[in-house]
Parts: C-alpha cells; sequence; structure tokens
C-alpha cells in the first residue's frame, strides 16, 4: 500500500517483493490442493489469504532448467542455508510459484515485507523446497523460511556484494523502506572483506530502525572496531528505475572519516 505520507514527488516507481519458490507440484491443481487447508489459497492467479481480504499476484509455471543455477547464484553467503540436498531437490522440482506483492511505501514497508515472509511460510508447508527474492537477489532454505518469522532484515538484505569498483554493497533495503549502503573496501587495508562487511551491515540496521519519514543528506556513523564514518546519500544508480531492485530512496556511501 502507499499512502500520502510516501510521495514525495519523485519517481512513480515503488518497491514490490517478488518470491519464486520451486516445488514438487506437478500441475497448479496440486498445489491448489495443497494450500485448501492453510491461510492462504491459490485461486485464479491470486495468493488469497483465507478470508478473503487480501490478494497477491502469482504465477504458476512448469519446471525451469535454470533453477538450480539461479539459487545457487542468490544463496544468501554470510549465513547460508541452502545444502547441496536442497540444491539437488531444486533440481528435480516439478513446478514453480511466483508471487508479487503489491506497490508499496516507506510507511506500510515493515508489514508488507513480514506479510511476505507468511506468504512464502505457507507455501513451503505446501511443499515449496526453497524460496528466493525476486527482488534483491537472494535465496533461503525452506528451513530457514520458517525461521525468519519478524526478520525482514535477513529476509530480504542481501549483503555484502562485491562490485567491480573494489567496494561492497547491499541489495534489498529497498523493500524494508530505506536507503542501501556502499563502501569502499581501501579503507580496511589489504581487502578486508569481513571487518568492511560488519561496518555496512551494523549501518544499515541502524538506518532500517529510523522512524523519520525522511533521510539526512549526511550523517556520521561510529563502528567500534573500525572507527568513525560518514555517510553521504547518493541516487541508486546500479538498477534502472523499472527494476525490482531499484532503490527510490538512494544510497548511502560510507567513507572514513578523520574528524
Amino acid at each position: 500500500m502507499i499512502s500520502h505520507v510516501d510521495h514525495d514527488g519523485g519517481s512513480t516507481y515503488y518497491p514490490r517483493i517478488v518470491l519464486c519458490l520451486p516445488g514438487p507440484w506437478e500441475s497448479r491443481e496440486d498445489l491448489e490442493a495443497r494450500l485448501r487447508a492453510g491461510a492462504f489459497r491459490l485461486e485464479e492467479g491470486k495468493m488469497l489469504s483465507s478470508d478473503g481480504r487480501e490478494a497477491f499476484e502469482a504465477e504458476y509455471r512448469g519446471p525451469d532448467p535454470r533453477m538450480t543455477s539461479a539459487f545457487q547464484a542468490s544463496a544468501c553467503r554470510v549465513r547460508p542455508s541452502l545444502t547441496p540436498a536442497d540444491f539437488h531437490a531444486i533440481g528435480g522440482h516439478r513446478g514453480v510459484l511466483y508471487v508479487l506483492s503489491d506497490a508499496y511505501g516507506r510507511s506500510t514497508a515493515a508489514a508488507s515485507a513480514g506479510r511476505m515472509i507468511e506468504v512464502g511460510q505457507a507455501l513451503v508447508d505446501a511443499g515449496a523446497i526453497a524460496v528466493k527474492c525476486e527482488s534483491a537477489g537472494i535465496a533461503h532454505s525452506a528451513r530457514r523460511w520458517r525461521e525468519l518469522a519478524g526478520r525482514i532484515f535477513e529476509a530480504f538484505v542481501r549483503l555484502p556484494i562485491l562490485s567491480d569498483a573494489d567496494e561492497i554493497y547491499s541489495c534489498g533495503m529497498q523493500l524494508l523502506g530505506a536507503p542501501e549502503g556502499i563502501l569502499p573496501l581501501k579503507a580496511f587495508g589489504e581487502r578486508n572483506l569481513m571487518a568492511a562487511y560488519r561496518v555496512l551491515e551494523d549501518f544499515l540496521r541502524g538506518v532500517e530502525k529510523e522512524a523519520a519519514s525522511r533521510y539526512p543528506a549526511q550523517r556520521t556513523f561510529r563502528s567500534p572496531e573500525s572507527g568513525r564514518f560518514l555517510a553521504t546519500l547518493e541516487p541508486c544508480t546500479k538498477y534502472e528505475q523499472d527494476d525490482f531492485m531499484w532503490n527510490r530512496w538512494g544510497c548511502y556511501r560510507l567513507q572514513r572519516s578523520t574528524e
């Protein structure tokens, strides 16, 4: 949902969560039957809540030979959950369901993201092997997804991503209604990736918890381990505006501060 407080005069593109779930379902009817007794049901291209008050776009497709490689590329690296057995099961999937949230703004981001975790859990209960968020490029095992209730940062933020410019960045913060983070590795000497990752994750978790209606153009952040950083907000240029991964709230670029 996009409320009046979300309109900032910027782009008309707002975040949407897109989930990809491979499963053992031989047909759409098979999946419909497995969901029938749960909190959601699949009906006429929609995932509907049991009371019929919520509807999410959904599309059932047959097996896709690219699915295993797609999940391997998107597997969470810092907190891995997908095992060789999971990848083997993904390779043997019989159907795939894609579910899309409505577009939403910052004021409803936490609730919308939390609800999509619940949608994914219903599908895991119906046999989904794993869950990949297409809007962030992060994938989890079914077992991990069951543990993610209320943990939207872990579910939807991929971090760290290493760029060709010798920096790390995040993807998925737009789904939480917040800017991404970018951190050059040169500030850490000899490419100390894990130290940089800890700084960027701590910074982004602080940004996620903010209740302010606007993000400041500049801010400071102090890491107990790595010192003080200046964060400057800049537009998101890694993706086009119509890409699900584009962040309308921009990116904070962190630089080590000498002050």
